[in-house]
């Protein structure tokens, strides 16, 4: 079967719409102006008289408009229910997909998609890129977990035609895509829509045809309405006023129905052979990127000890947490981090870092501090490995936890304080079926022999974001199956099965011995 039915009558979806930037020409409160008292009031008195439909984009704005506007509020949440107005996209912030951090793109969603829930009682199931510069090859996948069905972007397609195919993530996920040929003001000029849908019809895969009518800072149209009932009293394709879900369903239906087989394209999103992704924008204004990927870190950092904290018994820094993520979000809004705008938007960003070199950094340093002290309270020891030491009950015991999203493998060291006539001597150490050589560092022994104290180091493997708790062998560890692959670090010596290197810490000077553990001590460089 051909990619599109042509026996089947077209169905025109034109899909009145805004799309908000937080800062970009204008300024933040510029734009909390435009969009809450030129677009939003006019919408709701427009949707009052007629049977007009609108879409809008992210919850930043929607949260501002409930503290300033109640009563517009509560209208547009009264017909979000009801369907008139759809909420696409539904990120805090519309993201820049290629620079910010995944666990960013994903809080963006998870921010966003809470307020809708929590304040509508709806989801949202149509991602809607309008404006981001190129989209990353893992989306699918992601947008597929957070509970998208559908994707609609406007920049990065390679490929003009079809308009409508499947996206294939990295890990081979798939969904269901549309790219917008002629951005999101294909049917504003309500004048030109014959010309508009003859181009629309020659790029799509099926007869259904998405027409986005709205822009940025560009008041609803009143006359709308009119113009569609014209439409379809001269014409003989359907056109009618619509919100992206109502599209894609169609779309998705006729796929199905029809048994369409859809190109699949793979990879990113990023060809600015058909629309701009401005890749210069990866290097304007850097402070902006630095200091996003800085307090990222920073704060997935304090999350991580922060909940081992709670798991202690201590209060999660809940509301703290989300203010923190909810300025980052800021920071990754499309036209921030990648720094497009003009100046007066980033000197209020600059004012904006603020919070971030004072008031976040005070946070994130207090949360660290309280977890570091509800750790030394429980037997806690800390490094710069991000390796971190528990010891438990018993004579010995410990957890190691990694802190890290990767499995570390690291040297590590500890002191350990014995009561008289529990432990003679270390040999190594056990976790599950797993034995590993330890070194004693430094001991000192009771007059009966046994151990008073001890330092010793030992090299564990253990997996992101967990754990491996370890005993006291007093007899030689079991030996492992020969790894030809490992790397031993002790001390001032690092060896694999090829050489081992030993630093001087006196000099300096570097011996190198050839062949390292796996074969003999071989000369010396």
């Amino acid at each position: 079967m051909t990619a599109k039915k042509r026996e089947e009558k077209d169905t025109i979806y034109l899909m009145p719409h805004t799309h908000y930037d937080a800062i970009w020409a204008f300024t933040k409160e510029d734009y909390f102006h435009i969009n809450m008292v030129l677009i939003l009031k006019e919408v709701v008195e427009l949707i009052e008289k007629t049977n007009y439909k609108f879409t809008i984009e992210q919850t930043f704005l929607l949260a501002e408009l409930e503290k300033r506007y109640p009563e517009v509020f509560a209208k547009v949440a009264k017909y979000i229910k009801e369907g008139k107005i759809e909420i696409a996209d539904g990120e805090y912030l519309m993201a820049d997909t290629m620079l910010p951090e995944g666990e960013t793109l994903i809080r963006e969603v998870l921010e966003g998609k809470r307020y809708v829930k929590e304040k509508f009682g709806v989801d949202v199931p149509v991602m809607w890129q309008a404006d981001s510069f190129g989209l990353n090859a893992q989306l699918p996948q992601m947008y597929k977990k957070l509970g998208y069905k559908y994707i609609a972007f406007r920049r990065g397609v390679p490929k003009r035609k079809p308009s409508e195919f499947l996206w294939e993530g990295l890990d081979g996920t798939r969904i269901l895509a549309h790219w917008m040929p002629f951005g999101y003001r294909a049917g504003l000029d309500l004048t030109k829509l014959d010309e508009s849908y003859d181009k629309l019809k020659d790029l799509a895969a099926t007869s259904q045809i998405l027409m986005p009518s709205g822009s940025g800072v560009t008041a609803p149209q009143p006359e709308t309405a009119m113009a569609v009932t014209t439409w379809n009293e001269k014409k003989d394709v359907e056109m009618k006023i619509a919100t992206p879900v109502e599209f894609f369903e169609a779309l998705d239906k006729e796929i199905k129905e029809n048994n369409i087989k859809l190109e699949v394209r793979k990879g990113e999103m990023y060809s600015g052979k058909y629309s701009e992704v401005f890749p210069s924008c990866c290097s304007s204004r850097m402070w902006i990127k630095q200091e996003l990927s800085e307090y990222e870190g920073w704060l997935a950092y304090c999350e991580r000890w922060s909940t081992i904290a709670y798991l202690l018994n201590n209060p999660y820094p809940t509301e703290e947490t989300i203010n923190c993520w909810r300025k980052i979000l800021y920071l990754a809004f499309h036209d921030v981090a990648p720094g497009t705008g003009m100046d007066e938007g980033y000197d209020e960003v600059r004012h904006f870092r603020g919070f971030f070199n004072t008031e976040m950094t005070t946070r994130c340093n207090r949360v660290h501090t309280q977890v570091v002290e509800a750790q030394s309270e429980a037997g806690f020891e800390s490094d710069e490995t991000h390796i971190q030491l528990l010891k438990m009950r018993g004579y010995g015991d410990m957890i190691v936890f990694n802190s890290l999203s990767w499995e570390v493998t690291n040297w590590i060291e500890m002191d350990l304080n014995f009561d008289r006539g529990k432990i003679v001597t270390i040999s190594g150490l056990k976790s599950g079926d797993e034995e590993i050589d330890v070194e004693v560092l430094k001991f000192a022994r009771y007059d009966d022999d046994s151990l008073r104290y001890a330092r010793i180091g030992f090299v564990p493997t253990v997996p992101a974001l967990g754990y491996k708790v370890y005993k006291i062998l007093e007899r030689e560890p079991k030996r492992q199956p020969y790894d030809p692959n490992f790397i031993m670090e002790r001390g001032n010596t690092i060896e694999n099965r090829f050489f081992g290197v030993d630093v001087d810490p006196a000099t300096g000077l570097i011996d190198v011995s050839l062949d390292g553990r796996g074969g003999d001590a071989g000369e010396n460089l």
